[in-house]
């Protein structure tokens, strides 16, 4: 048996197929996006366009405004004699700084000092 050439009148049925099958599946899609629409009736009629202008006057305002450089480092100083250092480093700060507070639920970190005297064997402590 001889395999079966293809001819121009099959070449031209199958693509007169296809482009009917790709036409009508455009066609479904758009009759079922026009059909079943997630917006309802009444919040398409409170739908308004929005206006095609922008706002200069906010924009020039926001573009003259004075560019602040954010600090990104901060000082933790714990332990005893933190209060003298903390007082020398606030000096140098320049005023504009702003240095963060502390949250009002954390409490100052008590400073323990053990003392062992050599004669006892018993550790001593004072806060």
């Amino acid at each position: 048996m001889k395999p079966a050439k293809v001819t121009q009148k099959d070449f031209l049925f199958l693509t007169i197929s296809f482009f009917v099958i790709v036409v009508m599946w455009i066609a479904f899609n758009i009759y079922h996006a026009a059909v079943t629409s997630t917006i309802s009736e009444d919040l398409q009629m409170q739908l308004t366009p929005i206006a095609g202008t922008f706002d200069t006057t906010t924009l020039e305002a926001l573009q003259s405004r004075k560019k602040v450089d954010p600090l990104f480092t901060s000082t933790i100083i714990e332990g005893p004699g933190a209060a003298e250092v903390a007082s020398e480093e606030a000096e140098l700060v320049p005023e504009e700084t702003i240095t963060p507070s502390p949250l009002p639920d954390e409490s100052p970190t008590p400073s323990i000092t053990i003392t062992i005297e050599e004669e006892t064997t018993t550790p001593t402590i004072t806060p």
